[in-house]
């Protein structure tokens, strides 16, 4: 697998070099295409698939993770929903289903969502209870009444670019549009996707 020895973003496939894959930005749906061409998992982060990815690309062999899985069967799932409580204990690897989606609409009401701080938190706690799950939802709501930022997961690189763009006291005024513009510059070039002002960019 040759690096391209080119500016322009190259086509996602078997035959592209590690280096150009890291070199460049991939929709998340781009990066699931090529998985499943290859018979390898689609879901997880998007940070999880791209290593997927370059485990195939560096050694042409599907890692035991990577390889895909039947789902279970649903009246497992749906067993699994009805037996769900605050006493709960948040399992590794956990998955935001739409049996657990149902569950915290039950206890916090029809406007409950997984949010990107809130998935992380699931991520970064397994071993704490569904209670310790809603009460940090609550607490993502307060901060966020009082206008407390969270942080953007490294994965969501598009997010922070737009937060960073309409950051900068140059670019007021400007529009979404506008934001979108540059940062779709960006990610059509090699390497990283993070926003520059003009004085930094120089």
């Amino acid at each position: 697998m040759n690096r391209q020895n080119k500016e322009t973003r190259p086509y996602l496939d078997e035959n592209i070099s590690v280096e150009d894959f890291l070199d460049f930005y991939w929709l998340k749906v781009e990066l699931q295409d090529f998985c499943r061409k290859k018979g390898m998992q689609t879901s997880g982060a998007k940070t999880e698939i791209a290593e997927r990815i370059i485990h195939y690309l560096k050694t042409g062999e599907l890692s035991q993770a990577a390889k895909s899985k039947k789902a279970p069967a649903y009246p497992e799932k749906r067993k699994k929903a009805a037996s769900m409580s605050l006493e709960t204990v948040i399992e590794a690897n956990f998955k935001c289903t739409q049996e657990h989606r149902e569950f915290f609409k039950r206890v916090i009401g029809p406007k409950f969502h997984f949010s990107v701080a809130l998935q992380n938190y699931l991520k970064a706690n397994a071993g704490k209870t569904y209670q310790d799950v809603v009460d940090h939802y609550y607490q993502l709501e307060e901060d966020k009444k009082k206008g407390k930022r969270t942080t953007i997961s490294g994965q969501f690189e598009y997010n922070t670019f737009i937060r960073a763009y309409f950051d900068d006291s140059a670019n007021k005024g400007k529009s979404l549009q506008d934001a979108i513009s540059a940062w779709k510059e960006v990610r059509s070039r090699r390497g990283d996707n993070v926003y520059r002002s003009a004085s930094e960019a120089e």
